[in-house]
């Protein structure tokens, strides 16, 4: 039998009644009574601490994961922003685009991104001004062979100049091909 008490002074008592036998035979009881009221606060005010603690140490666990996520992210996003910016054709010059500087891998890819784009715009710069030579070169051989077509066209020329025009023709298509075939 087992029975909780409220005594006067309002303590509790866990009370176990327990009778002594054998072979059937009851010899006598073992009653045992514990005081709870004491213990269970000293117990309770442990388990809240814990638990208040459990809580607390939860809270920076998470608040940590938070900015440490973004230590990550942040410069993750602020390169990929770069990137875009960078495909822009118009944008501005590469000296106004901030990288992110830092030691460590974040870092070293920021001066990778910068690198290459660095690159890459150079090359393009390249090949334009290439792509403009060759245009300029080009047009140069077509401007003569149409002034000699218009001046063959009019039909007012001597036959000595013709055939010098003939030449000439000759000449600058040969140009263009030699152009071409270098390119």
């Amino acid at each position: 039998i087992s029975k909780i008490f409220i005594h006067e002074n309002d303590t509790l008592s866990f009370n176990v009644l327990t009778p002594l036998t054998q072979d059937n035979n009851i010899y006598g009881a073992i009653i045992v009574r514990g005081f709870l009221t004491q213990e269970s606060r000293e117990t309770a005010l442990i388990s809240f601490n814990l638990f208040n603690l459990y809580l607390i140490i939860f809270f920076f666990m998470f608040l940590l994961s938070i900015i440490f996520t973004r230590s990550i992210i942040r410069p993750i996003k602020t390169l990929s922003f770069l990137a875009k910016a960078e495909q822009d054709k118009f944008n501005p010059p590469l000296n106004t685009l901030n990288y992110p500087i830092r030691n460590d891998e974040i870092g070293g890819l920021s001066d990778n991104i910068k690198n290459m784009s660095k690159e890459l715009k150079s090359r393009i710069n390249e090949l334009e001004k290439f792509a403009a030579d060759v245009a300029h070169e080009l047009k140069n051989p077509l401007a003569s062979l149409k002034t000699s077509n218009e001046l063959l066209a009019e039909n007012k020329i001597t036959s000595k100049d013709r055939q010098l025009l003939f030449s000439n023709i000759i000449k600058d298509i040969d140009r263009m091909n030699r152009l071409i075939s270098d390119i």
